[in-house]
């Protein structure tokens, strides 16, 4: 069961980098499924080659949180610079028209 557990991790990995959300999903559901199944051995993990194995996961989804926090920030920045950061004019308006300078919404080829 953990070496289900370390290919979820890799799976999971591979769908962060390949933006592949369904992917990324079915990857977590079997994580999730190998990690209720390992709890039992691990409250044992008085085995050095367990607790290497689990040490090895461990880094495994450490390195997964970063590779998504990094996606997270990257989404982030974006929608600030669509939506306007705080303090700056928005480049669109939450429905989708174009805004303007002081951040009202304008209308392109309709006369005032």
């Amino acid at each position: 069961m953990l070496a289900e557990l370390v290919h979820c991790l890799h799976a999971e990995s591979d769908a962060l980098m390949a933006r592949d959300v369904e992917g990324l999903a079915r990857a977590v559901e079997r994580k999730d499924r190998a990690l209720r199944c390992l709890a039992p051995e691990l409250g044992r993990a008085g085995q050095s080659w367990l607790r290497t194995a689990v040490r090895d996961a461990r880094e495994l989804n450490d390195h997964n949180a970063r590779l998504l926090a990094a996606h997270m920030n990257v989404t982030r920045a974006r929608l600030d610079c669509l939506l306007g950061a705080p303090g700056a004019g928005a480049l669109y308006s939450p429905d989708g028209r174009a805004a303007g300078a002081e951040g009202r919404t304008v209308q392109r080829g309709v006369r005032a």
